[in-house]
C-alpha cells in the first residue's frame, strides 16, 4: 500500500513517513458467473462454449428447404391461378379475423429434465437452431426464463406462436413448451411436430 498524501510505501493504519490516515478500499469482487445454474438466456448464449454449439447447428441447418420456403414455391407456381394472390397474403388478411373469432388450435408439453437452468437453456438455443423462428421476446428471473418466438406459415397451417418455459427445481429443471395457432381450427399436425421436434433435437442436444 502507499499512501495517498506523499507516495511512501506505508503500511498498518498510518503512513510512517508523513503519519497521514491509510483509506481502506473495499472491494466487493462480483461472484464468479455460473452459466450452467443461470437463468440469464442472454448471458448463457454469449458463453464462447455456448456460441460455439449455437454456430455447429446453424451451420448443419443451412442447405435444408424450410416450411415458408416450400411454401414459397407452391405459391410462386400457385398464385396465377389465384389471381396474383398468395396464400401467405390471404392467410396475413384471414388471421387476424379469424382469431377475433376465437379460432385456435395448439399443444402443450412439460417435461422434468435432469440438468441445472442454464443447461436446458442452452440445449434450448442449439434446438431452435434447427427450428425456423423468429425469437420475439426473452424474460428471466432467478427461477425462470420465457422465451416467446414465432413460427411462420407453412404449407400445414398459418404462424403459430412458441412460448418455452425453463423452471429451475431441486436435483432439475422443469421444461414447458407450447405452440399455438391462433386463427385457425386446425393445424394439420404443425404444432405437435414443431414440439416433437423441439424436444427430440433438445435430447439430442
Amino acid at each position: 500500500m502507499y499512501c495517498s498524501e506523499c507516495g511512501h510505501q506505508a503500511a498498518g493504519k498510518f503512513c510512517s513517513n508523513c503519519g497521514t490516515p491509510l483509506g481502506i478500499v473495499d472491494v466487493t469482487l462480483e461472484p464468479d458467473f455460473d452459466w450452467r445454474e443461470s437463468c440469464d438466456y442472454a448471458r448463457i448464449v454469449d458463453e464462447p462454449e455456448v456460441r460455439q454449439r449455437i454456430a455447429a447447428a446453424k451451420a448443419a441447418a443451412e442447405g435444408n428447404v424450410s416450411g415458408s420456403q416450400m411454401l414459397e414455391l407452391v405459391d410462386a407456381v400457385a398464385s396465377p391461378l389465384m389471381g396474383g394472390l398468395s396464400s401467405v397474403t390471404i392467410a396475413k388478411v384471414a388471421q387476424p379475423i379469424t382469431t377475433r373469432l376465437g379460432f385456435k388450435t395448439g399443444k402443450e408439453r412439460r417435461e422434468f429434465i435432469l440438468l441445472p437452468p442454464g443447461v436446458v437453456l442452452a440445449n434450448v438455443a442449439v434446438a431452435l437452431e434447427s427450428i425456423e423462428h423468429t425469437l420475439a421476446s426473452v424474460d428471466h428471473d432467478h427461477q425462470q426464463c420465457v422465451l416467446e418466438a414465432t413460427l411462420p406459415a407453412d404449407l400445414r397451417a398459418m404462424a403459430a406462436k412458441l412460448s418455452i418455459r425453463v423452471q429451475r427445481a431441486e436435483q432439475g429443471s422443469w421444461l414447458a413448451a407450447a405452440a399455438m395457432v391462433h386463427g385457425a381450427w386446425y393445424d394439420w399436425g404443425k404444432c405437435q411436430k414443431g414440439l416433437d421436434h423441439l424436444f427430440q433435437k433438445l435430447c439430442a442436444a
